[in-house]
């Protein structure tokens, strides 16, 4: 299936506020379950390649149904994206068989960029954080998608 045979999928981020994140899901074929392709930027708990049903298309309410093992990782960076570090961050991710999308890429010096990570569970906490522990000084902030819940309670990998 290409880019334009997904459907662009409005879920919710939080109860509170109503807001929601569009994502580009693939249809299953039952109704209402959609597969993630796209990384989520702001729907925590949500990974790439997870399986969801849509339990309320107004609000945009789901379930996870399946957990693909994606590992998302949220990257902000002052200003551009366009680093000789993120550029190596990025052929690491890539060699180590994840996938990268970019959130947002700022040209103002004072803005905020934000690169999205996946890589699979099978990389492991300690590479990922490998990989990111250069990007934990001034100018960048990094966290998980997917590891814990809109609450922060930590979701079961099991």
């Amino acid at each position: 299936m290409t880019q334009e045979n997904y459907s662009r999928l409005p879920l919710l981020i939080d109860n509170a506020g109503g807001r929601r994140e569009v994502v580009l899901a693939e249809p299953c074929g039952e109704a209402n379950v959609f597969i993630i392709q796209s990384i989520p930027a702001f729907t925590y708990g949500l990974g790439l390649k997870d399986t969801v049903r849509l339990l309320n298309p107004d609000s945009g309410s789901y379930e996870v149904i399946t957990r693909a093992k994606q590992i998302v990782v949220r990257l902000y960076v002052d200003g551009s994206l366009d680093k000789p570090e993120i550029k190596s961050l990025i052929d690491d991710v890539v060699d180590l068989g994840g996938c990268f999308e970019v959130g947002k890429n700022t040209d103002q010096a004072d803005g905020k960029s934000l690169l999205l990570i996946a890589l699979s569970l099978k990389v492991g906490f300690g590479k990922i954080e490998d990989l990111l522990r250069p990007f934990s000084g001034v100018g960048y902030q990094w966290e998980y998608g997917n590891v814990y819940d809109s609450d922060g309670n930590p979701l079961n990998w099991g």
